[in-house]
C-alpha cells in the first residue's frame, strides 16, 4: 500500500471521529443472546412463582410434601377439647329466697344443705351457727369444746342434722379471726359434694338493725359454684328481699322466689 493511500485512510478516520460517527461493529461469530432464547421462554419475574407448584418462600429449603410441617407437629391434637376447657362453665338459672334468721326460718329450709361459719372469737356461738346450735341442743358447741371444730381459717367440717333440722347436711367452715365469710370457696366445696341447693347467712345479714344488705357477693358465688337454689337467712327479711330484687334486675340468670306460705 502506498503512503498516499495510508494518509487518505487516516484522514477519513480523523474526519469520522470529529463528526461523532460510530465505528463499525467488530465482526464476531457469536449470535446475540436474545436471538438464542425463543420469545415464548421469556417471562416476567412476577409470573415465575405462579408456575412453580407448592413453592415456599424464596430461599426456603426444600421440604418433602409428605412430611408434616412444624406447625402441624406442634399443634394441639385436640383443639376442640382445649377450647371447651377454656370456656367458662355454663350454669342454669339461680332461684333466690329469703328466710328469717329464726327457728321459723330454719324449719322452712325444706331439704337444703345448711352452710354456717364459725370464728375463733365466737364464744358463745352467734349468728346462724348460734341458731343451729340452739336447735341441735348444743351439738356444735360440744364439737368446739372437744376440738373437733377448731374454727381456724380454712377448716371445713361436714356433719348431719340428726333429725333436729329439716336440712340434708350441715357444712361448717372456720373463719379464724376474719369477720367476712369466704362465700365463694365455701359454696364451691358444697357444690363439689354434690349439692345444688344451699342456705347461708351472708356477712351482716345477722344484724336485725341492718337496713341495707348486700346480696351480690352471695349470688355471684352461688352462680359460679353451680348452685341452683339459694336461701339467704336474714335477721331483717324485708331488707334482704329488697337487696335481692335489686340484684335480680342486673342478673338475668337470677330470680327472686318468695318463700312458700306456711
Amino acid at each position: 500500500m502506498s503512503s498516499k493511500t495510508r494518509k487518505s485512510r487516516k484522514a477519513r478516520k480523523r474526519k469520522r471521529r470529529s463528526q461523532g460517527e460510530a465505528a463499525p461493529p467488530l465482526a464476531t461469530t457469536e449470535e446475540p443472546l436474545a436471538a438464542k432464547v425463543p420469545p415464548a421462554a421469556i417471562m416476567p419475574a412476577s409470573n415465575i412463582a405462579a408456575t412453580v407448584p407448592n413453592r415456599a418462600k424464596v430461599g426456603a429449603p426444600h421440604r418433602d410434601p409428605t412430611m408434616p410441617s412444624d406447625s402441624a407437629a406442634t399443634a394441639d391434637p385436640h383443639p376442640q377439647e382445649a377450647t371447651e376447657a377454656k370456656r367458662p362453665a355454663q350454669h342454669g338459672p339461680l332461684k333466690v329466697t329469703v328466710l328469717p334468721l329464726s327457728f321459723e326460718g330454719l324449719d322452712s329450709l325444706g331439704g337444703q344443705d345448711l352452710v354456717a361459719f364459725v370464728g375463733v372469737a365466737d364464744r358463745p356461738l352467734r349468728g346462724l351457727a348460734g341458731w343451729m346450735d340452739w336447735r341441735m341442743c348444743g351439738s356444735i358447741s360440744r364439737m368446739v369444746k372437744d376440738g373437733v371444730l377448731t374454727s381456724e381459717s380454712g377448716e371445713a367440717l361436714l356433719t348431719l342434722p340428726s333429725g333436729r333440722l329439716p336440712c340434708e347436711r350441715i357444712f361448717l367452715f372456720g373463719l379464724g379471726s376474719q369477720r367476712r365469710p369466704p362465700l365463694e370457696e365455701a359454696l364451691q366445696q358444697v357444690a363439689r359434694a354434690g349439692s345444688k341447693r344451699a342456705a347461708i347467712c351472708p356477712a351482716g345479714w345477722d344484724d336485725p338493725k341492718a337496713a341495707s344488705l348486700n346480696a351480690r357477693d352471695a349470688m355471684l358465688a352461688a352462680r359460679k359454684a353451680g348452685i341452683a337454689e339459694l336461701s339467704l337467712l336474714a335477721a331483717n327479711p324485708r331488707a334482704g328481699e329488697h337487696a335481692i330484687v335489686i340484684e335480680c334486675a342486673s342478673f338475668p340468670w337470677a330470680s327472686f322466689e318468695p318463700p312458700a306460705p306456711g
